[in-house]
């Protein structure tokens, strides 16, 4: 009894084997919406006096609605039931003897409040998650290597989640950089990604023709930011610790990005012929050449001699000069394709001229006016002395025009298959514009 005077008193947690208890719940509950909202099944085993119940507060609703929305709330509970014992289960070599001493401390940086100063860090002391001030300058990634008494004998899953998670944070780190916090909103590149994502994925939705799109986004969204919460507060540190508005301007971003995505093929579903085409193509070339150059120049890390074309983050000048790259890429390769009616034909003279054009612009950039790309020490030239970089620069250089004529052509099939009502692509006939009004 002495001896557990001064030890922490132990969380009640849940037996080890509500862990798979937890996992099955939630799946199976993950199972019954799915089939619920799209594939339409309603399940004959509950009890009719539920449904009576729920006819009270839905009044005028029909049977089969009431039926679906039953359904959805006993999927909701079975998910949250198993989030929860999966969350909350004891591992299977802890006990409660074990859990009374401090597993591990571990310092890092803050998403949100003070991410912006390197001295701002978080400490993990056990499950309890603590804010600190440090001096600045300090490195906000060390991790200290005090464990508990299972530090002699760390399981090979835990260092390898832990190491897979660290790889992960230091390839997105550049994604952290905060451009704008107020009281209840907090902007960085993550919210950037999350526009493009909320976008990408209404439009799949849209080109799938799913019922309910907005229901699929926003539990998409909301799903998403559990799982990010479970990666950082169960095992995998995988990403920063976020605050309530993070999370919370991830999901509006994410809705405007899907709402950008509605209203570009609402009006597509009201046009006809090249006045359509003329439409994708002017949605999809640039929202592809952003994507490509927001991911590459962000992930590469730019960094030149002269600190005006620099940037936190990503490299404004860079992500610029790429946009515009791929943006005319896109075009050419579009125009080439409707004059010559062969797609390969188009990609092999938009990658000539793609290639002639990088190497006016880094011979005016590199021997002109001294422009030096420095973030990288190993550098090589690609070619004639021009294009230094690494090997993945080299690969990606010589790649990019059929990446963006990639991106571009999977995105143009995307809008056209969202424009087209489902009912046109079972029976493969237009229909009228009065018909397409009045679908609007």
């Amino acid at each position: 009894m002495a001896s557990d005077a001064g030890a922490p008193p132990v969380f009640p947690w849940l037996p080890s084997q509500g862990r798979p208890v937890g996992l099955a719940l939630a799946a199976a509950g993950a199972a019954l919406g799915y089939a619920v909202l799209a594939r339409g099944f309603r399940p004959k085993f509950l009890e009719v006096r539920v449904f009576a119940l729920h006819a009270r507060y839905f009044e005028s609703k029909a049977f089969t609605f009431i039926e679906k929305n039953v359904a959805l709330e006993l999927a909701t509970v079975l998910v949250l039931v198993g989030l929860f014992a999966t969350a909350f289960s004891r591992d299977r070599d802890e006990s409660p003897e074990s859990e009374r001493a401090p597993p591990r401390l571990r310092v890092g940086p803050m998403r949100g409040h003070g991410a912006h100063d390197p001295g701002d860090a978080h400490l993990v002391r056990g499950r309890v998650r603590l804010r600190a001030r440090g001096p600045r300058g300090r490195h906000p990634h060390a991790r200290l290597g005090l464990r508990g008494p299972r530090s002699c004998a760390a399981r090979p899953t835990e260092i390898a989640m832990n190491e897979a998670g660290n790889s992960i944070l230091s390839h997105t780190g550049w994604l952290y950089t905060k451009l704008f916090e107020g009281p209840f909103f907090f902007f960085d590149l993550w919210s950037l990604a999350h526009l493009y994502s909320g976008f990408l994925v209404m439009l799949v939705l849209r080109a799938l023709h799913v019922r309910r799109p907005w229901t699929w986004l926003v539990s998409l969204l909301v799903a998403y930011e559990l799982l990010e919460l479970a990666f950082i507060y169960v095992a995998f540190h995988a990403f920063r610790p976020e605050t309530l508005k993070d999370q919370g301007t991830d999901i509006l971003v994410g809705m405007a990005g899907a709402w950008v995505t509605t209203a570009l093929v609402r009006r597509g579903e009201r046009l006809r012929g090249p006045s359509r085409e003329g439409l994708v193509r002017a949605a999809a070339v640039p929202l592809g050449a952003v994507a490509v150059a927001f991911e590459w120049v962000g992930n590469y890390g730019y960094s030149y001699s002269r600190p005006f074309f620099n940037s936190p983050g990503i490299c404004w000048w860079a992500f610029l000069l790429w946009t515009l790259a791929l943006v005319a890429v896109g075009l050419v390769f579009s125009s080439l394709e409707a004059r010559l009616g062969s797609p390969a034909k188009a990609l092999g003279l938009t990658a000539l001229g793609y290639l002639v054009a990088l190497a006016a612009v880094e011979y005016l950039g590199y021997v002109v006016l001294g422009i030096h790309e420095v973030g990288h020490p190993s550098r090589t030239a690609l070619a004639f002395d021009l294009a230094h970089g690494t090997r993945t620069m080299h690969v990606f250089y010589t790649c990019a025009p059929v990446v963006g004529v990639a991106v571009f052509a999977g995105l143009r099939a995307l809008f056209g298959r969202a424009m087209t009502p489902a009912l046109v692509l079972s029976r493969g006939t237009e229909p009228s514009p009065a018909f397409a009004r009045a679908r609007s």
